[in-house]
């Protein structure tokens, strides 16, 4: 990627976390509670930064946000009980890499019917737009455009061993144990590591330090 956009100056990140908007499924009650480490911070953000990090070859240096809770309440689909909603639905968030490139993101509860993924990549000699219409990178339905010098953006194909399997959350988790396993015969290093969780949730605690929850009444 940097040989096709060289230095890389900026990201922006638009996401739909799909729970924490006006419904979920009885299945993602648990999303709700603060405790379980489940919440849209921890799921859908932390999962697209981590991706756009490990894309650009570069890790955060420092990293706010802001976190805001919009709705008082959710509706669970099933019963249609009403619940609170104790988490973030709303996440606006700066980081700075270490090469120096800005990233600034907004994650929003639900699903919009606007936009539901966008990725923007302004690198000094040219620009990637990654979309989806569906709220994050780990469900796929990707559309990669892409132009550098006099070219007007057009569409770039995605490779087919890139898009999702028939059930896309048990395809995930199939294809890190592939590379497991390739790593472990075949010597490689593929798989991530201890420390990179340790960097993703170091990127998630500066988070969730800097912009403690707050809820309009």
């Amino acid at each position: 990627m940097s040989s096709d956009l060289s230095q890389v100056l900026s990201t922006s990140v638009i996401g739909s976390g799909i729970t924490w908007g006006e419904e979920l499924e009885d299945a993602f009650l648990y999303t709700l509670d603060p405790s379980k480490g489940a919440s849209m911070v921890h799921v859908p953000f932390a999962y697209t930064m981590d991706a756009l990090a490990f894309a650009l070859d570069d890790d955060f240096l420092s990293a706010s946000g802001t976190l805001v809770t919009r709705r008082a309440t959710t509706r669970i689909f099933e019963s249609w009980e009403v619940v609170p909603l104790a988490v973030a639905d709303q996440i606006a968030f700066t980081g700075r890499l270490q090469s120096g490139a800005l990233v600034t993101s907004h994650f929003r509860g639900g699903l919009s019917r606007a936009t539901n993924f966008h990725v923007e990549i302004n690198g000094s000699k040219g620009d990637l737009l990654l979309t989806s219409p569906v709220g994050y990178e780990g469900l796929g339905g990707f559309n990669l455009s892409g132009a550098q010098a006099g070219e007007n953006l057009h569409p770039i194909p995605v490779p087919c061993h890139f898009g999702p399997d028939d059930n896309v959350l048990s395809g995930n988790a199939k294809k890190l144990y592939e590379l497991l396993a390739s790593d472990i015969l075949a010597g490689t290093h593929q798989t991530p590591t201890f420390e990179s969780a340790v960097k993703l949730h170091r990127l998630i605690n500066g988070v969730e330090k800097s912009g403690v929850v707050s809820r309009d009444i």
